[in-house]
């Protein structure tokens, strides 16, 4: 736990020092604070990784020199701010301080108790997030597998036969846990999400709501139902990361265009390119972590700049979103080559659906028919329950919107935008939507409240109804996502699965030495295909090995021929160039799994522990 703290710290300090960096460089220093430079760091760390994977040079060595940097930016960071308590700020004094504390003791004490209920779920949550728990589907056979490629052979390399690998995510994630690998064991990779994202979260947050004058109530009240909330986490994807990235979206784009600027204001004191820049950095990172993030970072982001008020012409508004746009494409450029090469199309399925096999025929009405309950008893119930009342909160004005309102009308807008486009097209179907949207949406919501309540002080409006309303949508989000969670814990064997089977350090270890012996009874330099259970602690360095996830959604033309007979299937791998098959009987075995097992009892056997076994599809001659 101590290591694990001690390393999010370092990393989080990395990335301030790098967000500092990054708008210095583009002279939007002054917009910037520690909670936007910590996202800012966050979202320049995917485009660094992509270029270190288009060159092959991702090692443990490279991103702790990357760090180190980061770190020196940020104690240069740490210069630049005032530390003068007391002539900064007299009532920072001690004696000031002790004497409001005496004249304010009650106040004090409730403040406190206020701190300790948003920092007690925080860190109980924390403390059992970091345990070893992963996916035993979706962290095994893909998330954990593609950052271990990464350090052992400085790139993400090409996997034709996981469907995870074409239609999760470009890499972005997959380079997050290879930094955090760096410096934590495997066993704590959760770190990085329930750690370092949930913190960047918070900051951004409370650094909102300090900008917009919220109360401590208010403040301690918003973080307090951050810290409840039930996040919809099964697997090291990017979920909690991706909502403060999206977060840091809001911000940046609310920072770089604000309400009363004129084109010749902008032209004095920012940069057009400088602001597509730093737009473009936050996009490019959301879309390469998660690539269900992508089209709530375009639709939001096309919103604010057509709709949000401004005295900028509407032709400088658009073209700075099309070059924010174009540099967005830019900086996803190396994750898109290495995804083509890997999967066979640049991204799925914008540009293609690559190695992916046809699709059965889609039938929207009967789908939406059989998937509509589950989808309210998951997540979007409170999804559009907490949108809802925020957008009441706008329809209560009868005077003309002013620009917060906008402001969260265009994030409420595009999240609800955003969720239709991925419920209509999500591969996975219906029942997965809530999860793939849950990022934006809660990013949405904590935003557009803080906004809501800050532009509307209770004597001015219904006698506070806008922020009763904006605090009723935060506790209707947590209690919803609370009841998700229960929901799908009872209903999905497999989730509870996801707690009862995580391995410790002693017992991974153990795995790895037998997963092993069995890979090292095939030639180095060799190609393998596994389907095997861990297969994440094989050794990727000295084979190239291709990790199926699952037989039959995703491979190289014409497809894997598994309605045919295993003859049919070992001739096909062989002409695709693959040596060996590594394979253990799945938890779930399918059809197209038992052919599989058929031809590995076909085959010839060169190694065999326990279940798993190791063939050598290079000889044509069956077992005896």
């Amino acid at each position: 736990m101590l290591l694990s703290v001690t390393s999010i710290t370092f990393i989080l300090a990395s990335f301030i020092g790098w967000g500092f960096l990054i708008a210095t460089g583009l002279g939007l220093r002054r917009i910037g604070s520690a909670a936007l430079f910590a996202s800012w760091g966050l979202a320049f760390t995917p485009i660094i990784g992509g270029l270190l994977n288009v060159l092959g040079l991702i090692s443990k060595s490279i991103i702790f020199g990357y760090v180190i940097l980061g770190f020196i930016a940020f104690l240069a960071y740490l210069k630049t701010i005032n530390w003068n308590l007391t002539t900064a700020n007299p009532g920072w004094s001690m004696r000031v301080i002790l004497k409001h504390a005496n004249n304010h003791r009650t106040k004090i004490i409730v403040l406190f108790v206020l701190a300790a209920l948003v920092l007690a779920p925080l860190i109980s949550n924390l403390g059992t997030r970091w345990a070893s728990i992963f996916n035993p589907d979706d962290d095994y056979y893909a998330y954990l597998v593609f950052p271990q490629k990464m350090l052992q052979t400085g790139e993400i390399g090409a996997d034709p036969y996981n469907t995870r690998r074409l239609v999760s995510a470009l890499g972005g994630q997959s380079f997050y846990l290879a930094l955090a690998e760096s410096f934590l064991p495997i066993s704590r990779l959760n770190a990085f999400e329930w750690g370092l994202g949930l913190i960047i979260f918070f900051l951004l947050a409370a650094n909102h709501a300090k900008e917009r004058s919220l109360s401590k109530a208010q403040l301690y009240g918003i973080l307090f139902f951050i810290a409840l909330m039930s996040w919809p986490v099964v697997n090291t994807t990017s979920v909690i990361s991706g909502a403060a990235l999206f977060y840091a979206l809001l911000r940046t784009l609310q920072a770089t265009n604000p309400y009363k600027t004129s084109d010749s204001d902008i032209s004095e004191a920012r940069n057009w390119l400088s602001i597509a820049l730093l737009i473009s950095i936050v996009a490019a990172a959301l879309s390469s972590a998660k690539s269900s993030h992508i089209p709530a970072v375009a639709i939001i982001t096309t919103l604010y700049f057509i709709v949000t008020p401004t005295k900028t012409s509407i032709t400088k508004r658009v073209g700075i979103l099309l070059l924010a746009g174009l540099i967005t494409l830019i900086f996803l450029t190396p994750w898109m080559l290495a995804m083509h090469k890997s999967s066979g199309t640049l991204l799925y399925p914008i540009f293609g659906h690559g190695y992916h096999a046809p699709k059965e025929s889609f039938h929207i009405l009967s789908d939406l028919k059989q998937s509509a309950k589950s989808i309210l008893e998951l997540f979007a119930l409170p999804i559009i329950t907490g949108c809802t009342a925020l957008l009441l909160i706008i329809a209560s004005q009868r005077h003309q919107l002013r620009p917060p309102h906008k402001t969260a009308a265009i994030a409420l807008t595009g999240t609800l935008i955003a969720s239709l486009v991925i419920l209509t097209v999500n591969t996975y179907g219906f029942y997965h939507t809530g999860r793939h949207v849950f990022s934006f949406a809660i990013a949405a919501l904590i935003f557009s409240s803080i906004e809501l309540i800050a532009a509307n002080p209770p004597q001015k409006i219904n006698k506070g109804f806008s922020q009763k309303a904006a605090v009723f949508s935060v506790i209707a989000f947590t209690l919803g996502a609370h009841y998700s969670e229960i929901k799908l814990k009872s209903t999905n064997q497999w989730f509870m699965l996801l707690h009862s089977q995580g391995d410790s350090a002693r017992q991974t270890h153990t795995t790895r030495a037998e997963l092993l012996e069995l890979q090292y009874k095939a030639e180095e330099g060799t190609t393998i295909l596994a389907f095997i259970d861990m297969p994440f602690l094989l050794d990727f360095k000295r084979n190239s090995i291709y990790v199926m996830d699952a037989p039959g959604p995703v491979s190289p033309p014409p497809g894997i021929p598994l309605h045919e007979s295993a003859h049919a299937i070992r001739d096909y791998l062989v002409d695709n160039n693959i040596d060996y098959f590594i394979y253990s009987p799945p938890r779930k075995p399918t059809e197209a799994d038992e052919k599989l097992q058929q031809m590995t009892n076909i085959y010839s056997t060169i190694a065999k522990s326990d279940n798993r076994v190791i063939i050598d599809l290079r000889k044509p001659q069956p077992n005896d």
